[in-house]
């Protein structure tokens, strides 16, 4: 003023409101992009989602509607919220560096390493320096703080165990120990707040019995019975004022009711994680076995569509040579549409992946006739037995009833697993049977 006059005053009047603006529209655009995010993924109201000029106009109007109330409680009020929201950004600092320092570790970038375990060291060092009282005597949190920070913590908290109930995609829950955090923080504020309390009150006590002693001169005068004995009265009734306010601030019964409150949420919390987790592991369990079942099915599968596949291969050979006759080439077709049948019976269960998946089959049970079937299994497996120059023979011989109920395709896969490796290991020229 006695510098620059009244214009150098209405320079720094400007600067400093400008700098209180940035920092409140700074403070809701941060507040916005936060709360829109968080909508988007299902953790707040969509109605935060809605389409507007401004994209984050629902958001920055459900800030300021929030934080608009609170100037009018007064000027410690709005202390504690600077003091919370300090602390808050330190946390969010850690966290955003810790996520990046690993992140940078599984992709081996040196510089993000370094600058993210700097950026978790400093936000400690800070968050450390703000929660401890007259650390270096430099004055930390206001007293009402640490007790605000403790009730947002728990409110916080409990916000989190709503959205984890309603977290059907398991985005979030995977890490107990931020917990074991949160949990040490309410502790540590909540006792830090009686700590603050208990000192203010005994300072104020100190002082009022120094100032007494000093105003009525007692400590030169210790022979005056009178003055003595109303000095002493004196510090019974500081003493009592003392016991009296401790008493009404009720700070055990706070600490107590934030303990229980606060660890009966983070359990709940915990449980949930717990049951989520035992859900993902049997999960895991079902989708091992499942690709098990798979993995049995079609290389089970494979050997048995390679036995109808050869008939198909060979009689087509068959019939497309130069000198086979009309009545061949209706045999060999006959015998390649047989076989075309088995095998697309075969390609239609593994279609089923349902069916693979579960590893369980259904009996197709069916009345087929049993020297059908053998002549069946004759003409898909000839092929091979020619190949080899073995000796087939099928007996069929003192059946009482040709007709039966069965799988056809299953039994089918069953005779012709037993043919394939019957003819796979009988050593050429040899001799197979099968009777039944």
């Amino acid at each position: 003023m006695e510098i620059c006059g009244i214009w150098g005053l209405a320079v720094l009047a400007i600067a400093a409101f400008s700098a209180c603006m940035t920092g409140i529209l700074g403070f809701l655009h941060a507040a916005a992009r936060l709360s829109r995010s968080m909508a988007e993924n299902g953790f707040l109201p969509s109605i935060l989602l809605k389409p507007h000029t401004n994209r984050f106009q629902n958001a920055i109007l459900t800030a300021i509607a929030i934080s608009i109330f609170i100037p009018f409680v007064g000027r410690t009020a709005i202390s504690w919220m600077v003091d919370i929201a300090t602390i808050g950004a330190t946390l969010a600092y850690a966290y955003t560096s810790a996520s990046a320092w690993r992140k940078a570790r599984q992709e081996n970038l040196v510089l993000y390493k370094v600058t993210g375990l700097l950026g978790v060291l400093v936000a400690i060092f800070l968050t450390i320096f703000m929660l401890t009282p007259n650390m270096w005597s430099i004055s930390s949190l206001t007293t009402g703080s640490f007790l605000i920070l403790a009730i947002i913590t728990i409110i916080g908290i409990f916000a989190f165990l709503l959205v984890l109930k309603k977290d059907t995609e398991n985005k979030v829950g995977h890490s107990s120990g931020v917990w074991l955090a949160m949990l040490f923080l309410i502790f540590f504020s909540s006792f830090m707040w009686a700590r603050q309390v208990t000192h203010e009150n005994t300072q104020e006590v100190i002082e009022n019995i120094s100032n007494f002693y000093q105003t009525n001169n007692l400590d030169k005068n210790i022979a005056n019975k009178d003055k003595t004995s109303e000095g002493k009265d004196f510090i019974k009734s500081e003493l009592f004022r003392f016991s009296h306010s401790i008493n009404n601030h009720g700070m055990m019964e706070i600490i107590f009711f934030l303990m229980i409150v606060s660890v009966s949420i983070v359990f709940v919390i915990y449980s949930i994680m717990n049951k989520k987790n035992k859900i993902l592991e049997i999960a895991k369990i079902k989708v091992v076995e499942i690709n098990k079942s798979k993995s049995i099915f079609l290389s089970n599968m494979s050997h048995d569509i390679r036995t109808p596949m050869n008939a198909i291969l060979g009689f087509t050979n068959l019939a497309l040579a130069r000198d086979v006759s009309q009545e061949k080439m209706v045999e060999y077709l006959n015998k390649i549409k047989l076989s075309s049948v088995h095998l697309l019976s075969l390609i239609n269960d593994v279609l089923e992946m349902s069916r693979i998946e579960s590893g369980k089959i259904e009996l197709q049970e069916t009345i087929n006739n049993i020297p059908e079937i053998l002549q069946d299994l004759c003409t898909i497996i000839i092929g091979q037995v020619e190949a080899k120059q073995h000796q087939l023979s099928f007996n069929a011989i003192n059946i009482r009833n040709e007709n039966i109920f069965c799988d056809r395709l299953r039994l089918n896969q069953g005779l012709l697993n037993l043919l394939s490796n019957a003819i796979k290991y009988t050593p050429a020229g040899g001799k197979i049977s099968v009777t039944i």
